[in-house]
């Protein structure tokens, strides 16, 4: 079963999806879960001549209401699998503030920027100026709001400790006895980019990897047939996860932001010559796209550039996002709320469906 899995990462051809309704993975699959929203927005994905969707899951959100959580964990996989899509689960996740972070007195990007940011290359970075004055973030005086805004990270650096390791497993455990079995999935991510866990910080990075190799066995023994990986912010760091893990992760996955053809078609081909000497893995590029904030030229400049690229590589990719809402990465979806298709999103399905 593993096998066949693996074989399907490699045709993977997907997207990266959060509901419009959700701020983040917290938001997903919890109490405000939306069963004709999941519906009707993952039905857009073959739509584009995509086959495969990235969710993320959500340990606190599966606390706050388990059973809940996972009969609508089994509400999104079984209409994927009406719709033919594979899926690619992340269980934890470094990118975002910690749970109670998301608590904080919501502020503006505006007041953010002047309270704890005084640099313009930052400036820069997190697109901070008139078009995202009014968004609001939480008021943690961390740069990393600026860019997480209110998504959450999964369960967060402060709690990546070993006395937190007995819920962290509960929760894998749970999640596997919904999807070890299910057709529609065919990978689980242990962590997303873990690196970024010290994003901003002073701190020991020491736990992070602690913590996912141990939740990398707790996988290995509650669903021994679903293929692994770390979805990595680039393939040097995917490198020295796949070396703390003893090589035990199933496929390597990175992520690339280059905007120019060469850029992306050299870190493809790096990869797959790092699985060509290390076991003939799959690879996936787990994210490449645009940044939030791009332009609908600069967005359809990359995709026209970039999409034979991906294309030509054979190896399994999922674009950068697919639908706006009130997630941070709402300004790099190809798709606006009501489903009105960005330029982008129109050369996509021309290249993938030949339509229009």
């Amino acid at each position: 079963m593993k096998a066949a899995r693996l074989d399907r990462v490699r045709k993977m051809r997907g997207i990266v999806y959060v509901p419009s309704y959700a701020r983040g993975p917290q938001d997903s699959l919890g109490v405000l879960f939306r069963h004709d929203v999941i519906r009707r927005e993952l039905a857009f994905i073959p739509a584009l001549g995509l086959n495969g969707v990235r969710l993320w899951l959500q340990i606190s959100a599966y606390e706050a209401t388990p059973d809940l959580y996972l009969e609508n964990l089994r509400f999104f996989l079984d209409w994927c699998l009406e719709l033919g899509l594979d899926v690619h689960l992340n269980l934890f996740d470094s990118v975002g503030v910690d749970p109670e972070d998301t608590e904080a007195r919501p502020i503006t990007k505006a007041e953010a920027f002047r309270s704890s940011l005084r640099n313009r290359a930052m400036k820069v970075l997190f697109r901070i100026g008139q078009t995202q004055d009014l968004m609001q973030v939480p008021e943690t005086n961390s740069p990393l709001a600026l860019m997480a805004e209110f998504w959450m990270a999964g369960p967060g650096y402060r709690h990546l400790g070993d006395d937190e390791w007995p819920r962290c497993e509960r929760y894998v455990r749970a999640i596997a006895s919904v999807v070890r079995d299910h057709p529609s999935v065919v990978m689980l991510e242990v962590m997303n980019e873990p690196e970024m866990a010290t994003f901003f910080r002073r701190a020991d990075y020491a736990p992070v990897t602690r913590f996912y190799k141990a939740m990398l066995l707790c996988i290995a023994d509650a669903a021994p047939d679903m293929p692994t990986t770390i979805g990595s912010s680039s393939l040097k760091r995917f490198q020295q996860a796949d070396s703390d893990t003893g090589r035990q992760l199933d496929v390597i996955s990175f992520h690339s932001f280059k905007a120019s053809p060469k850029g992306l078609e050299r870190d493809f081909e790096k990869a797959i010559q790092y699985a060509a000497a290390t076991g003939d893995r799959p690879v996936m590029c787990s994210e490449w796209g645009t940044y939030p904030g791009a332009t609908d030229e600069d967005q359809l400049r990359i995709f026209r550039d970039c999409l034979p690229v991906v294309l030509r590589s054979g190896a399994g990719w999922e674009v950068v996002h697919l639908i706006a809402g009130y997630c941070n990465g709402a300004m790099a979806s190809l798709l606006n709320t009501n489903g009105s298709m960005r330029p982008a999103a129109v050369q996509l399905r021309k290249t993938m469906l030949g339509v229009g």
